[in-house]
């Protein structure tokens, strides 16, 4: 498979964390942060 085509792929899979960030899970529920920002992290961990 060519460079191309896995980053093809890779776009794919990510696009919906680009539109919808992904929230906290708190006591067993899904929850934004209650300030509303956010940060990007560059963690790969």
């Amino acid at each position: 498979m060519a460079l191309a085509d896995n980053l093809a792929k890779a776009q794919a899979f990510l696009a919906p964390f680009r539109d919808h960030p992904i929230l906290n899970h708190i006591g067993g529920a899904d929850c934004p942060a209650r300030s509303g920002r956010t940060f990007d992290s560059v963690s790969p961990i």
